[in-house]
Formats: structure tokens, sequence, C-alpha cells
């Protein structure tokens, strides 16, 4: 009897299929040196001094390798020593970092 009020519920009430959203992927990928990284309008290039913590750490706060194929956004290329700041600032004030990158236009 269950089965037959759920069939009789979904052909009435006629259920809608769930569609998959896209989901943008996890970027894994750790940048090499001269890569690019970009956030929101910011776009930096990876110096030669790479460390894994901060990679960790930019990505947790939303960091992504560019490897899109025809990019049409407009960035706001950061200087070179910006990657490096980054990495030698303690992990506290890194994102007072970012917020005076986020400023420049």
């Amino acid at each position: 009897m269950h089965r037959v009020l759920n069939v009789l519920k979904s052909r009435l009430f006629a259920q809608k299929p769930q569609i998959d959203r896209r989901v943008p992927a996890k970027s894994t990928q750790v940048p090499k040196t001269g890569d690019f990284v970009v956030y929101h309008h910011l776009k930096m290039k990876v110096g030669a001094r790479t460390s894994q913590e901060l990679w960790k750490w930019l990505q947790k706060h939303g960091w992504r390798v560019e490897n899109f194929q025809n990019d049409r956004r407009r960035y706001t290329l950061l200087p070179e020593a910006s990657y490096s700041r980054l990495d030698l600032a303690p992990t506290s004030e890194r994102p007072m970092i970012i917020r005076s990158f986020l400023r420049m236009k």
C-alpha cells in the first residue's frame, strides 16, 4: 500500500529531476616559479621562493593558479616582490597585505 501511495504522489506532484549544478573544481595544482596566481581582480607572479605553507594559505583564501585558455578577464598585475612579501610576512599579517593589494587598481 505504501508503494502505491508513493507512486501516486510522484505522478500527481510531478517531481522535477535533480539537476547537477556546476561546481568549480578544487585546484590542487602547486604553482611553479614564474606562474601566475589570481584572486578576484588581482594577478600575482610566483617568485623564486615558494613555500608549501604559503601556497596552502593562499589556496585556503581563494587564490588559484591561472590556467584559463581564453581568459578575457582584466586583472591588476601586482609588483614582482608581492609574492615574496607575502612569503616573508607572518601569517597574522597576510590578510592586511592582501587588503592593501585589493585597494590597488
